[in-house]
């Protein structure tokens, strides 16, 4: 209950830091932003340390989390802390260590998309303003400019919003990872397990959650899952021209291969290679027992592929 008030004085106090920060942003043309997406437990965050170890591009550091109503101040007091992680390869339910580190920045993201008390984090492709994604668009850019670099952003809530990322401008691109929806299903399955309260519902939340609160945890899981992969094949499907996909299984067995990819895709938009020393040639899969629920959640999702995740 503290925690919870504690974060809600702290959002409330960097909303009011928003007009403040207006005075620093930079206007112009900056290259188009880099989405990592993918479901949670599928390898967005390891994507995300290969992406900003390999190439030179910005993202919202370590301050992000205590001044999120501040990025254009940030990212001209702290340059370094947004464009120089440190060589890590390591993550705990999306934290990565280090003063240098990567964030998932969630507070830069809720003054747009506050969750909803029925969608959850869904917002539909249409469901935002003009106004209000101008205003994205020209916090997105500004950041950039400040930096001099084109800007990558991963936060596993950013997978309910992707139609609307889709129609900033300039157009971003989508770098999505794709992981066998059992393995998704059972590692979401021990994160839940890991927390104080299993039965309580843990991260992304699609909408149409609710009507699941009351099933057992397995099932909500299996069903986050797989909506979560069905809700961004929607939403991506019309910029399909602009999203590359990739697999869980290939950044683990050859990260550096895959970099070379991701690379080549976007140095038309002026991404850029960086030193690689330190970049791993393979990251060793870890390896769990299959969790007793396994048949049942292979069967759940054969169902939900049959009846379009209703359940």
């Amino acid at each position: 209950m503290r925690g919870s008030r504690l974060r809600s004085l702290a959002y409330g106090f960097n909303r009011l830091l928003q007009p403040l920060d207006a005075l620093f942003l930079r206007r112009g043309e900056a290259p188009p932003p880099l989405f990592i997406l993918g479901p949670p437990r599928s390898g967005t965050t390891l994507l995300y340390q290969v992406v900003t170890h390999g190439l030179e591009v910005g993202y919202p550091g370590r301050p992000f989390e205590y001044l999120h109503g501040m990025p254009n101040l940030l990212c001209r007091l702290f340059p370094r802390s947004m464009r120089d992680p440190e060589p890590c390869f390591r993550s705990e339910y999306g934290s990565i260590p280090g003063r240098r580190a990567p964030t998932e920045h969630p507070g830069l993201w809720y003054r747009w998309f506050p969750e909803d008390p029925e969608q959850g984090h869904f917002v539909p492709p249409d469901g935002v303003d003009p106004s209000t994604l101008s205003a994205i668009s020209a916090q997105l850019a500004s950041m950039s400019l400040i930096l001099g670099l084109p800007m990558v952003f991963k936060n596993v809530y950013l997978d309910m919003v992707a139609g609307v990322l889709a129609r900033l401008d300039p157009p971003p691109r989508f770098l999505r990872i794709h992981r066998d929806r059992v393995e998704v299903a059972e590692s979401l399955l021990r994160a839940r397990r890991r927390q104080a309260s299993p039965g309580r519902w843990w991260s992304v939340r699609p909408p149409g959650y609710r009507q699941w609160l009351g099933r057992p945890p397995w099932q909500q899981v299996t069903w986050q899952a797989y909506m979560t992969e069905e809700l961004l094949d929607r939403q991506l499907g019309p910029c399909a021209d602009r999203c590359m996909e990739v697999s869980y299984d290939d950044l683990c067995r050859d990260p550096r291969g895959l970099l070379d990819q991701v690379a080549g895709w976007l140095a038309a938009d002026g991404y850029r290679r960086r030193d690689t020393a330190g970049l791993p040639a393979r990251f060793p899969r870890a390896r769990h027992e299959p969790e007793p629920e396994r048949p049942q959640i292979e069967a759940l999702l054969e169902e939900l592929a049959g009846n379009g995740g209703t359940g």
